[in-house]
């Protein structure tokens, strides 16, 4: 299905329909799952221009995605806890596979609350859960390359410190929303040297 019908246009506000339509003209559905999903998918695009931007990109994982009931809430915790990270790879590869990942599951939870699936009390704990893997992948790598640079940093009692990220404000209380800024500290928990050559 290449355009978008008349009753799915009917039902979005006038103001939204011309987002919906030019998304439409480069994004087509399987007939098979077009009758249950585009209606969902024209209010989702025609309200958020990011979503939109992303499942152009991602046209092929949203149709797997949605073919496979991947986008359901009960999904969600598991394909959290999937996320790896190929410790070889280049600073530039990591940030892009957490920004692919990140983008995915943005348009996953965005999904689930156009469709009236979550309520807000989950939609907060979903993109908090989010932010909390992304960092904890992001300071795992970033520990491992300041390990290989300088050693690790040991405290004056001869153990090694560890490496605490500490969320402050909304991603803190896990009440994170979609635009919500994340305050990070980052802290050793003891104090010390580093033990490298550097």
């Amino acid at each position: 299905m290449d355009s978008l019908p008349d009753n799915v246009l009917a039902a979005l506000p006038p103001s939204l329909r011309e987002a919906a339509v030019a998304f439409f003209e480069q994004f087509a559905l399987p007939d098979e799952l077009a009758c249950a999903a585009l209606p969902h998918l024209a209010r989702l695009v025609a309200c958020s221009e990011y979503a939109a931007r992303v499942l152009q990109r991602e046209r092929r994982w949203f149709i797997d995605a949605l073919s496979k009931g991947w986008l359901d809430r009960d999904r969600f915790e598991a394909t959290l806890a999937g996320l790896e990270l190929d410790d070889a790879a280049s600073w530039q590869e990591l940030q892009r596979a957490l920004r692919v990942f990140r983008n995915r599951q943005l348009v996953t939870i965005l999904w689930r609350e156009i469709k009236g699936e979550t309520t807000i009390e989950d939609t907060l704990v979903d993109l908090s859960g989010l932010a909390d893997v992304l960092v904890q992948a992001a300071a795992k790598q970033a520990t491992a390359a300041v390990r290989r640079r300088f050693g690790d940093v040991v405290g004056v009692d001869g153990r090694r410190a560890r490496f605490i990220v500490l969320a402050m404000g909304k991603l803190g209380g896990h009440e994170l929303n979609f635009s919500s800024d994340v305050d990070l500290i980052f802290l050793y928990d003891a104090d010390g040297n580093s033990d490298g050559d550097r």
